[in-house]
């Protein structure tokens, strides 16, 4: 059976209208619950603290930690910064001496890996992850705080509004709705979650959009540089001597560079003189990498150490060599040489997932990436669950770059 056009315009419209009537509905619901706990006396008094709400990734930790820095700078000491995370992003802020205090709270994956059962669907767990939510401000964050902000720009959750909008802050900022026409769509009536939204259209590197946003609110910025501190120890050289990093995965496929690749990347760098040691997750990726090196200076850490550990090894070695995936940006902030390889082509959009010029890790790293897409994808990668344009980047194209970096 065929679809005309005319069909499939009125089921896109269709599909639009139904996520616009969703958002209203959710709003309308919590505004309800806000308005009742205003009503029963919750509402106290407000500290005057302040609270960054980032329940993202560790990319978003490491971009946003400017703000923290500048933040401190321009309240005083009396102001405790606190900031609400996720379970993977607290090793990032326990880094920070400037926040007071951490709080942990799911992310609504986190939650849905813990709790989900093979009958139930996923939208179940989603009201059920709002509840858990509203029950976490309850109990930790409520009458604490007169400023909120919540520095993301592009994939904002609804959970987050909620939980920003019940806290019950005076003053509560984020970026508009309205930023990008994806945003928009997923997210409709977003901005009445908050006193005040900002409207941030430029392509440019989000760490920078977030200083843009507290800038707005009305606070100065003295440094714009990434930063992020480890522990400097000569242990891991008297283990490894000179060494290279290589992170080997991502958390989405489609970003993850061919394993052999890796190896050919890999087997240059001992030869140069360097040891390596492989970092990150997915044990297999490690298993096979570390088989086919077969040399006594590789080193297989990959789902070995915690995060904590793996900044101290990226932060003590002498290059790293990464995809788009939390350790590059890590590698970025503590100041490590280092080469990232994306899939976008050069002809990215910078809207979309994977843009380099949005999410780089921050600008002592190299970036990588296709000259051009791979067919049939147009400027972006568009491949679903599986490597495509990323491995139009050849070892010989990454060796190049480690050669130029071996001479500094």
């Amino acid at each position: 059976m065929l679809i005309s056009r005319n069909d499939t315009l009125r089921l896109v419209l269709g599909g639009i209208a139904l996520m616009k009537i969703k958002g209203i509905v959710i709003y309308s619901f919590w505004k309800l619950i806000f308005y009742f706990l205003f009503l029963i006396g919750k509402y106290r008094k407000q500290e005057r603290n302040l609270l960054i709400v980032d329940i993202q990734a560790i990319r978003d930790s490491i971009m946003a930690s400017p703000i923290i820095k500048n933040l401190r700078e321009n309240v005083s000491n009396n102001c405790m910064i606190d900031i609400v995370c996720s379970g993977i992003q607290k090793p990032i802020y326990e880094r920070f001496v400037e926040i007071d205090n951490i709080y942990v709270i799911h992310s609504f994956e986190e939650y849905y890996l813990k709790n989900r059962k093979k009958f139930l669907g996923r939208d179940l767990y989603k009201i059920q992850y709002s509840f858990y939510v509203f029950k976490y401000v309850l109990n930790n964050l409520i009458n604490k705080y007169n400023v909120v902000i919540e520095p993301r720009w592009e994939e904002d959750t609804v959970f987050t509004s909620i939980l920003i909008m019940l806290i019950g802050a005076k003053n509560r900022y984020g970026f508009s709705e309205k930023v990008n026409k994806n945003k928009a769509r997923r997210n409709f009536w977003r901005d009445k979650y908050f006193t005040k939204c900002f409207l941030h259209e430029a392509a440019c590197y989000e760490g920078d959009k977030f200083l843009d946003l507290i800038e707005d609110i009305g606070y100065h910025i003295k440094t714009r540089k990434v930063k992020l501190s480890y522990n400097h120890s000569t242990s891991y050289n008297d283990m490894w001597g000179e060494y290279a990093v290589l992170a080997l995965d991502t958390s989405d496929n489609r970003k993850e560079w061919d394993c052999d690749n890796f190896i050919t990347t890999a087997q240059y760098i001992i030869e140069s003189g360097l040891s390596v040691v492989l970092l990150g997750v997915k044990t297999d990726n490690g298993d096979y990498v570390y088989s086919k090196i077969a040399s006594n200076n590789c080193f297989n850490y990959v789902g070995k150490t915690t995060l904590s550990e793996a900044i101290d090894i990226i932060g003590n070695s002498s290059f790293y060599i990464g995809c788009d995936t939390g350790l590059s940006h890590i590698a970025g902030s503590v100041g490590v040489p280092g080469i990232a390889i994306f899939p976008n082509s050069k002809l990215e959009n910078p809207e979309s997932v994977s843009s380099v010029t949005r999410l780089r890790p921050s600008r002592n790293t190299i970036v990588i990436q296709p000259d051009l897409p791979l067919y049939p994808c147009t400027t972006d990668c568009l491949s679903k669950g599986k490597a495509h344009c990323i491995n139009e980047v050849k070892p010989e194209d990454v060796i190049m770059v480690i050669e130029h970096l071996l001479k500094i």
